[in-house]
């Protein structure tokens, strides 16, 4: 019996030991393909711009590998559309704050061969964006462009380039209100949101933001949201049952979880993050948040946890094995 109870509790705990992402890293980036969550990229801790690629299958917790980038990104921007993962802009530099290159090229994975292929480039280039795809249409939201030929750092852009799967062509919208990189978006209701960031504040060159800009798709306006509870930039943000939840980022402490209701224009807390994240890739699977690598909070450490948020449950808790 003493035997049995043992082998018991062996199994169980394996299967309830938490799974991490296969490496640390920071400054990467994901999006959902064929029901499978792709981390894209980054730096790893002394280490420059990575090109690999990993996938996670949300349902068993198991990881596989997957091929490379072409070339090596951090701080670039992942999206899924027409059946297809894209990766665009970014550094090939590390993870640090020295002046990099600003990538302009694209690539492109077709899950049919599993190789990352050049696609159409975008019109500048630019690093520390995000990446939204409304299924056919992906947009790049702010980051950091080249300054001008004296300018002795990078700047901080307004930019929103507009990029179609399907005549493979560039565009743009009007700028946002207010330059910022290290931002996070979403698409809702046919309205592009911009959350956070980090910008031009008050007696600093640069700090975290706390506003919040939407674009009406339609209407090809911008407009004020109620600001967040949290400045805060490197966050990441998922629409889950016609909701907005942010999560993570860097600022002066370890942040709440804020749930966004578009009817009332308002924020509310929720559960906060179990571990100070910020430049994570994230992904919205099945009602959960994933949030994969990642910095501490300026730059202390990196993650190989992977956090799994429950919406429903207003649960932070460790990727596990499903049963």
């Amino acid at each position: 019996m003493l035997v049995i109870v043992v082998l018991w509790v062996v199994a169980r705990t394996a299967a309830d030991a938490l799974i991490p992402a296969p490496g640390a890293r920071a400054g990467n980036a994901a999006a959902v393909l064929g029901g499978r969550i792709y981390a894209v990229g980054g730096a790893g801790p002394g280490a420059g711009s990575e090109g690999r690629v990993e996938s996670l299958d949300p349902i068993t917790g198991t990881w596989r590998d997957e091929a490379s980038l072409q070339q090596g990104r951090t701080f670039h921007g992942a999206a899924a559309a027409g059946g297809l993962l894209y990766a665009l802009g970014g550094t090939d530099g590390g993870s640090s704050e020295e002046r990099v290159d600003h990538l302009r090229s694209m690539e492109v994975l077709d899950p049919e061969t599993g190789l990352w292929t050049p696609a159409s480039p975008a019109p500048h280039g630019i690093n520390r964006l995000t990446a939204v795809s409304d299924g056919t249409t992906i947009y790049t939201v702010g980051g950091m462009a080249e300054g001008p030929e004296l300018q002795p750092r990078p700047i901080d852009v307004a930019t929103v380039l507009v990029f179609d799967t399907e005549s493979n062509t560039w565009d743009s919208l009007p700028p946002m209100p207010q330059p910022r990189h290290g931002t996070t978006a979403v698409i809702l209701d046919e309205v592009l949101y911009v959350m956070g960031g980090y910008g031009v504040v008050p007696g600093q060159f640069s700090g975290p933001l706390a506003s919040v800009d939407a674009y009406d798709l339609n209407q090809r306006t911008w407009s004020k949201k109620t600001p967040l509870l949290v400045p805060r930039g490197f966050a990441g943000s998922a629409v889950v049952n016609g909701r907005i939840y942010l999560f993570g980022g860097r600022t002066t402490t370890r942040p709440i979880t804020e749930v966004y209701d578009p009817r009332t224009d308002s924020w509310t807390a929720a559960a906060r993050i179990p571990r100070w994240r910020n430049r994570f890739a994230y992904a919205q699977f099945d009602g959960s948040i994933y949030v994969i690598g990642g910095e501490a909070n300026f730059g202390v450490g990196y993650g190989r946890k992977v956090l799994v948020y429950d919406v429903a449950e207003d649960r932070w808790s460790g990727l596990r094995r499903r049963r």
